[in-house]
């Protein structure tokens, strides 16, 4: 329950530009020690804030440092590799539609306030498009 609240919550508060209640929920989601989807959480929505900030370098170093050292999205593409199961809880986040356009937004924001697609990572910019359904 608690990941569907804060995805919700932080949601709500993007959709509100209300980017400074956004980047306290995110700040303390990316510091929960034992919850790795809240950390992921916390900081894709770091991410995001920064670049509905304009501050396109910096949102773009984020996920950069996220695909980089985020232990849960390297799992997620392993498993998805393998075709096993996704945890539930991170599912809640990456299934969210809303979440995901806000995540998708802030790409586009970055590529257009300045950052070169060359320096988006590629599994980021895969981000951008919004899912296909699976038949």
């Amino acid at each position: 329950v608690g990941m569907g609240l804060c995805v919700d919550l932080g949601v709500l508060y993007l959709e509100q530009h209300r980017l400074d209640d956004a980047e306290k929920l995110f700040d303390r989601l990316a510091k929960v020690p034992d919850v790795p989807t809240y950390r992921t959480l916390g900081r894709l929505g770091g991410a995001i804030v920064l670049a509905l900030r304009d501050k396109a370098p910096e949102s773009n170093k984020a996920f950069q440092g996220i695909i980089a050292n985020d232990s849960l999205l390297a799992d997620i593409a392993k498993h998805a590799k393998e075709d096993k199961q996704v945890d539930p809880e991170f599912r809640k986040m990456w299934t969210n539609g809303p979440f995901r356009f806000w995540l998708a937004q802030a790409i586009n924001f970055n590529l257009r306030n300045g950052v070169l697609e060359k320096d988006v990572p590629a599994q980021v910019l895969k981000w951008r498009q919004p899912r296909e359904p699976k038949s």
